[in-house]
């Protein structure tokens, strides 16, 4: 998953042990990463990344990953400013981040 390849070049670069960073990888959360990357190769435009956080443990996955789905479409599609949100989606803490880059630089 390349997700976890990701956290280990980051602490690698920051001399740290991937544990330390609290960070789950079970069932709910790599089904939520795997809709949300489905959702964003399919919908988002070309040169877009999308950073979110998420509390633990993550309540009603589904309505959750449908509610990220709009806000993120309507982040990164939108005109609207800042492209960076903290929300509440059923009782979960999540912050959304959008980032655009040119094709020059590698998108994960």
């Amino acid at each position: 998953m390349i997700e976890k390849a990701i956290i280990a070049e980051i602490a690698k670069a920051n001399k740290i042990k991937i544990a330390t960073l609290g960070l789950r990888f079970d069932r709910v959360v790599n089904r939520l990463i795997d809709d949300l990357h489905d959702f964003g190769e399919k919908t988002l435009p070309t040169g877009t990344t999308v950073l979110v956080a998420i509390t633990a443990p993550i309540r009603v996955p589904a309505q959750t990953a449908a509610e990220l789905r709009s806000r993120i479409e309507s982040l990164a599609v939108g005109a609207s400013r800042p492209r960076d949100k903290n929300v509440t989606i059923n009782g979960n803490n999540v912050r959304i981040r959008i980032l655009r880059h040119s094709d020059r630089h590698q998108s994960y």
